[in-house]
Formats: C-alpha cells, sequence, structure tokens
C-alpha cells in the first residue's frame, strides 16, 4: 500500500485511505525526548508541603527557564498548591521555547489547584506561544491558482513572494456556501439553518513547514488531506511567533471541589451559563492546554483526587486540551479521570484534541463526559491503543468536519466511538467527519445506552 501522494491508488470506486504517518512530535520522526537532559532549575522542595502556595515559586523558575533559553524545570517530591495569581490566564505558563516541566512521577510530584471558584475558562498549566494560525486582514497571503483535489505535498502558488524552505505556513480555506452545499449542509438541502457557521467554522486549515519554493510552487513536509479548493478562496500564509520544544512531564495535577452547588445530570445541562452556581464557576477549565504550539509533548502525567475532596473528583472540568491553533503535539501515557463537571459546552472531556497531527498512545480517560474527541475539523490525529473507560456520551467527533483521523486499537469499557451528522447541536455541528478509520477496537463492555454498538459511524463520504 502506498498513500496516494506516494504514487499509491485508489480503489475502483475511488477511496484511499488518508495517510496517518505524520501525527506526533516531529512526525513521529523521532520520539519526544522526556525524560531527556538534566534539571536547570529545581524548585525548592519546602514549597511542596501542601501547605504553601507554591504558584509564583515554580512560575518563576519558569520564566528564569525562558530568560536563560530553556531548559528543565524541575519540581521535586511533594504536594505543591497552586492559585490563579491574576484574574486572568493560568495558574502556571510556559511562554517560550525549550522549556519542559518535569517532576519525579505523577505518584510522588503532585500539582493541586486550591481555587475552584475562579477557574472559569482558565487552565491550571498552560503553554502558549503567539501569532495566529488564522490570517487576518494585514496578513499577506498566497492564493492557490488551482485546486489541490488529492492529497499533494505541492501547492501551485502564482507568486509564493517571501516564502522560503523552513518557513511554517498555514494552508487554509473559507467555509462558503459553494462548500456548505456541497456537503449538504446548506438550508436548501438539510432544510436547516446555521450549518457550520463561518464564524466558528472558519475553514479547512493544515499547518506545514515549507521545504521548497520554486517558479509557481510551494512544497510542503506534509500532505494535505482533503480537497482545497481555490473557489473557497484557497491561500498560504506564513504563521509565526509559535513556541516549540516544550514538554509537561511526570507529575499529576489534581484539583480542588467546588461547592458552590449541586452538579446533578442532567438538570444543570445548561447552568455553566447561570452565575451563582458550581456550574459557571468551573466553566471550560482545562488541567492542562497547549496554544499555539508546535513539536511539543505531555507525558506521563495522571490526575489524582486531592485529600480535601468530599467526592470522587480529580478535576473540575476537562482534562487535557490540545488546541486548535497547535500542531505536531505527542499526549503519551497520560491517565485522566473523574471530572466534577460533565454537563454541557464541553465540559468533562479529558482529551479534547482540536489540532491537528497529533498523536495519543497509551492514555486512559476515565468517567469522563467524552473521554477521547476531536473537534473543529482537526485532522492527522491518531489514538493509539488508549483505554476509555464508562464515558456518559461517546468518544466521538464533534463538529465541522474532522477528517483523516485514526482510531487504532482502541479499547472500550462502557464506551463507545462516534463519528455522525449531529445537525443543529454544538452550534451547527452539522456532519463531524469524513475519512476517519476505527481499526482494531476492542470492546471490554458495551455502554448502556449505545443500542449496543461499539462504532457508530454516519460520516461524509467515505470513512
Amino acid at each position: 500500500w502506498h498513500p496516494l501522494h506516494a504514487g499509491g491508488d485508489a480503489d475502483a470506486e475511488g477511496r484511499a485511505l488518508p495517510d496517518f504517518a505524520y501525527s506526533g512530535y516531529h512526525q513521529g520522526v523521532t520520539p519526544p525526548p522526556h525524560g531527556v537532559g538534566a534539571a536547570t532549575i529545581t524548585v525548592d522542595a519546602a514549597l511542596g508541603d501542601g501547605v504553601t502556595d507554591a504558584t509564583a515559586g515554580i512560575q518563576a523558575a519558569l520564566t528564569a527557564a525562558c530568560v536563560a533559553g530553556g531548559g528543565v524545570v524541575r519540581v521535586p517530591a511533594g504536594l505543591y498548591r497552586l492559585t490563579f495569581p491574576a484574574p486572568t490566564g493560568g495558574a502556571l505558563e510556559i511562554r517560550c521555547s525549550g522549556v519542559v516541566l518535569r517532576g519525579d512521577g505523577p505518584k510522588v510530584t503532585r500539582l493541586w489547584l486550591d481555587d475552584p471558584t475562579q477557574a472559569r475558562n482558565r487552565a491550571m498549566i498552560a503553554a502558549k506561544g503567539g501569532g495566529n494560525l488564522y490570517d487576518t486582514a494585514s496578513t499577506t497571503t498566497y492564493p492557490l491558482t488551482a485546486d489541490a483535489l488529492a492529497p499533494t505535498k505541492s501547492l501551485d502558488v502564482a507568486d509564493p513572494g517571501v516564502l522560503a524552505a523552513g518557513d511554517y505556513v498555514a494552508v487554509r480555506t473559507d467555509t462558503t456556501d459553494d462548500f456548505r452545499a456541497e456537503h449538504r449542509m446548506d438550508p436548501a438541502t438539510s432544510g436547516l439553518a446555521d450549518l457550520w457557521p463561518s464564524t466558528s467554522y472558519r475553514g479547512v486549515v493544515y499547518a506545514r513547514r515549507v521545504t521548497r519554493v520554486a517558479a509557481g510552487k510551494v512544497d510542503l513536509d506534509a500532505p494535505t488531506h482533503y480537497p482545497v479548493k481555490v473557489r473557497d478562496g484557497a491561500r498560504v500564509y506564513r504563521i509565526g511567533a509559535y513556541i516549540a520544544e516544550v514538554g509537561i512531564e511526570s507529575l499529576a495535577v489534581g484539583m480542588t471541589e467546588n461547592l458552590t452547588s449541586p452538579v446533578p445530570e442532567p438538570a444543570t445541562e445548561e447552568d455553566y451559563n447561570t452565575p451563582g452556581t458550581t456550574a459557571y464557576e468551573v466553566h471550560a477549565s482545562r488541567a492542562i492546554e497547549l496554544d499555539r504550539v508546535h513539536d511539543a509533548w505531555i507525558h506521563d502525567v495522571e490526575s489524582f483526587r486531592p485529600a480535601v475532596n468530599t467526592q470522587n473528583v480529580h478535576v473540575l472540568s476537562s482534562g487535557i486540551l490540545v488546541g486548535g491553533t497547535s500542531f505536531r503535539v505527542t499526549v503519551s501515557v497520560c491517565n485522566f479521570g473523574f471530572p466534577l463537571y460533565r454537563v454541557g459546552c464541553g465540559n468533562g472531556d479529558l482529551r479534547d484534541v482540536q489540532a491537528s497531527a497529533t498523536l495519543v498512545p497509551a492514555s486512559l480517560a476515565q468517567r469522563a463526559r467524552h473521554g477521547f474527541i476531536i473537534n473543529n475539523a482537526a485532522s492527522g490525529t491518531v489514538f493509539l491503543r488508549d483505554l476509555s473507560v464508562n464515558t456518559r456520551y461517546g468518544d466521538d467527533s464533534h463538529r465541522y468536519l474532522a477528517h483523516a483521523n485514526l482510531y487504532d486499537g482502541v479499547r472500550l469499557d462502557r464506551a463507545w466511538l462516534q463519528a455522525v451528522n449531529r445537525g443543529t447541536t454544538s452550534t451547527g455541528a452539522g456532519f463531524t467527519s469524513t475519512q476517519h478509520v476505527f481499526w482494531n477496537t476492542h470492546v471490554v463492555a458495551n455502554h448502556a445506552s449505545a443500542r449496543g454498538c461499539a462504532i457508530e459511524s454516519a460520516q461524509w463520504g467515505d470513512g
């Protein structure tokens, strides 16, 4: 077998498997360097007494590593109490390339967020770069002169301008009326309004690196997956200010439960919009978030129940969010469970992948709303040998035509996999997927509400 971009052939019906060989840190060519290199800075172990607010001390070490041009910040064994130091932003933030936050192992290095009423739309640990994946009015763009209908590493661009080998670029289209109609997401065909809204689904987008620029051609380090059409404003442009070579590894995270109000399911499904409720205060909180990051990793991280919690709660809402502006990330051997709030608007999703080319191997999600979720048109993601246990809903492709993603060797214990047309739910999600592959799925036990199935596939086109 050879992928189409490498000279392979489609079958008699025009179908071909996507190429999943480019996912993860450095496209899987080299493994993430977790555990590599001595500590540059070691956090004072006295901060890990479970009482002292350790936030400023750990952040100072991260900032010092940035000033030094990168390095490993070691957090030795202990229980490190964290709070939010400002009205906005994360408790801990990595804002530069080359910084690794490393514990001595998740059983002994434990970070505890003790600030449960201030967590709305905030991350406990955030790695965030600058720039933007999506072009703006001031961005210099280079329109394609021909459609790229099949997967390809080479784009036709009349004038590549200042683009050069080594540049990181975005290849992007818009969500046009023609694009919607082509996929039966227009009102005339679907009978529904507001599917795939342009304000939310901003089009097919691929983050890539330029390998060569020649007359009328821009060559990329990884293929596209889905048709990129001139009709839809296909273009390429540079992206910058991202951070890279960032790692979070060998530690555990836990959060103090929020007791402002009860959160019974499904009675509090929409309470995230109601001030004065637990749902409102913890909505969209994350344990770890990667934003505008590439070639990064999270490894050997797990959640735990802080001793102060009266319920078996590890995190307030979401676990790990790989944001849609990131790419080429590996999240390996990460075991998360038991969110407090898993009701409404994406709360309780323990592995939310919105980025392209993400690799998630050998990880566990337990008692989530969705355990392993693909969101917002993500492509090239691989879930490999993961275990999903006792989810509320399916581990699904959530919205906006995520495409060319692979679930390989996933085990399901009272969980199921789903790729369907969700209609107007989740802000006009519509067809959520195409060209997904479910391979070697192992069923431990069926989910009580999944009608006896392990996989529900109603994808657009092939899958």
